[in-house]
């Protein structure tokens, strides 16, 4: 589709009609979607290492095929990150040559990467709610001001958790 964002307006979380979704509404709008407890896969309250790589799978494999091919790895590292090195590229992390980067090759590619470490606030080798929350802001923050305005916002992945889902007042 070559859609990268979600527009602000489609998350139905800017309460305060200004067009951008500022921090409170984003945490309200975020716990609404259930995005974390996706995430946390053993339901203790806390993203670990290993979760974060398969949550990062998910969202990178765009048609939910088990595999991330080179069309779907530009799309989710330029939204994510804004180009398509920083993990090194699909040729980079396709270990077995498939044309496709598989669960694992992206989980081995994950630690070394420190988004773990970069998002935890509290450096206690989880992620609280709370630091998925802002580090998934700032990943989709582009202009820095802390909030989500037009242009701005998640890739196509998270869609199906974000669009649509209207929290509670």
């Amino acid at each position: 589709t070559g859609e990268t964002t979600a527009p602000v307006k489609a998350l139905a979380w800017d309460r305060d009609g200004d067009d951008r979704v500022e921090w409170s509404e984003w945490a309200r709008g975020l716990r609404a979607t259930g995005l974390f407890a996706s995430w946390d896969r053993n339901g203790d309250g806390l993203v670990a290492q290993s979760e974060l790589g398969h949550g990062l799978f998910d969202s990178f494999d765009l048609d939910r095929d088990g595999g991330v091919s080179a069309e779907e790895y530009a799309v989710s590292a330029a939204q994510w990150w804004g180009d398509v090195g920083r993990l090194g590229g699909v040729a980079a992390l396709d270990a077995d040559a498939s044309g496709a980067i598989d669960r694992g090759e992206l989980l081995a590619a994950v630690g070394p990467l420190g988004l773990l470490s970069a998002w935890d606030a509290d450096a206690d080798g989880t992620l609280h709610e709370f630091e998925f929350a802002r580090a998934l802001l700032g990943a989709w923050d582009r202009n820095g001001d802390g909030a989500l305005g037009p242009g701005e916002g998640p890739n196509p992945a998270f869609k199906p958790w974000l669009a649509g889902v209207q929290p509670e007042p």
